[in-house]
């Protein structure tokens, strides 16, 4: 796969959603330094999703999901949303810090899953 939730079994999605009104998110992506490792996953736990003043939030919905639909919602994505899981889950990775309650969400259908505090870009050397 290509690292993040699309390494975890098929139905880990699911899982995960299941799981968000017990607190259970994204709570960073792996590695936080860009450059160190091209092995990218997403770490998922317990903790707040706290803005940190560069932030990148993680947007999920089950019945497929578009760039196009991303930005019609009012959010910038960072790259194309990707399909996760056997469930037809997908998500898009959007700039910035977006609360768990923004009116945006939940008139485009789509939820919160966590987010992480950007990497850290060392360069090329």
């Amino acid at each position: 796969g290509d690292g993040g939730l699309g390494d975890v079994e098929n139905d880990g999605m699911t899982a995960l959603i299941d799981e968000l009104d017990r607190g259970v998110q994204v709570v960073a992506r792996l590695p936080f330094v860009q450059g160190s490792s091209p092995v990218a996953a997403f770490a998922i736990g317990r903790a707040p999703f706290d803005p940190s003043g560069d932030d990148v939030t993680l947007l999920a919905r089950s019945d497929g999901l578009t760039g196009e639909e991303v930005v019609a919602a009012g959010f910038e994505p960072v790259a194309a949303p990707k399909a996760y899981g056997a469930g037809g889950w997908s998500v898009a990775e959007v700039q910035g810090y977006i609360a768990a309650d923004d009116g945006r969400l939940a008139a485009a259908d789509l939820l919160r899953i966590g987010g992480y505090a950007a990497a850290i870009d060392l360069g090329d050397g």
